[in-house]
């Protein structure tokens, strides 16, 4: 119960369920704190329990913890943890890795991928693509081209996730053409493929080459979604589309596309920019 109700995003109602399970006499087990963790319960609350009830020792708990200090933004309390305890493994370094890199400090999350070297520990696409999230200041652009590199050479580059991540990075430093030259380099390119590099596009100010994209895209026999349409319409809003703007609202229409709060977002901000207040 605590498991399913923290994988339904009731956090809320696992812990109270979890009060419950203790009042009524019944210890946890360390299954119990690793699905109580999933819920995204008070890191410092269950680090006590684990401590109470002897589950130190366990490889897979400890490793638990830290990836929720982490998720949690205790980055330092997470690593001190990971340091104490002498399990070593790559889930608790990415963990680590993801929250600095969501913190923007790089030189960390680069020291974090070299101790996964180090300690002969292969990074997987997963750690790869959390470096390349954090990678967001023109001065870490090298350090972005490094781990193209290292994608290059381990074969991560292959896996869909990392190329869409190596798009996003040179897009963000507007080296569009590298961008592209990833994205047409690809055999495969599934929808979310196609929504990097059209929004990467748009972010860079290339909105004519997101526009072709789209076209090329509809070519292909690929369906748009909310998230391409929304890109689209933000790139409508720059060069001043409005009969694409209304095409594409069109399309919603005809196609019943479920209008999330951005997109309705950027429908407004098309017409509002394209002079159609009406």
């Amino acid at each position: 119960m605590i498991g399913a109700y923290g994988q339904n995003g009731f956090e809320d109602k696992a812990v109270l369920c979890f009060k419950e399970m203790l009042k009524e006499g019944l210890l946890p087990s360390p299954v119990t704190m690793m699905k109580l963790m999933s819920a995204d319960a008070v890191a410092e609350t269950v680090h006590c329990y684990i401590i109470k009830c002897g589950f130190t020792s366990d490889a897979s708990v400890v490793t638990s913890l830290v990836c929720l200090y982490a998720k949690q933004g205790f980055t330092d309390m997470a690593k001190l943890i990971y340091e104490y305890y002498p399990t070593k493994d790559l889930i608790s370094l990415t963990g680590i890795i993801s929250s600095y890199s969501e913190k923007g400090e790089v030189e960390s999350v680069v020291q974090g991928f070299i101790q996964t070297v180090q300690l002969d520990i292969k990074p997987d696409a997963v750690a790869l693509i959390r470096v390349l999230h954090g990678i967001s200041d023109p001065s870490h652009f090298a350090i972005g081209c490094a781990f193209h590199g290292y994608g290059l050479k381990s074969g991560l580059n292959n896996d869909c996730l990392v190329a869409n991540g190596l798009i996003s990075t040179y897009s963000r430093f507007d080296e569009i053409q590298a961008a592209l030259s990833l994205f047409f380099d690809r055999r495969e390119k599934p929808l979310i493929t196609w929504n990097s590099v059209i929004s990467g596009c748009v972010q860079a100010g290339n909105s004519s080459d997101a526009m072709e994209l789209f076209f090329q895209m509809n070519m292909c026999g690929q369906k748009p979604d909310a998230i391409t349409i929304a890109s689209l319409l933000s790139g409508c809003c720059q060069l001043g589309y409005l009969r694409i703007g209304e095409t594409l609202h069109g399309y919603i229409l005809r196609n019943n596309v479920k209008v999330e709060d951005f997109t309705g977002t950027a429908l407004i901000d098309m017409y509002t920019k394209c002079g159609r207040l009406d």
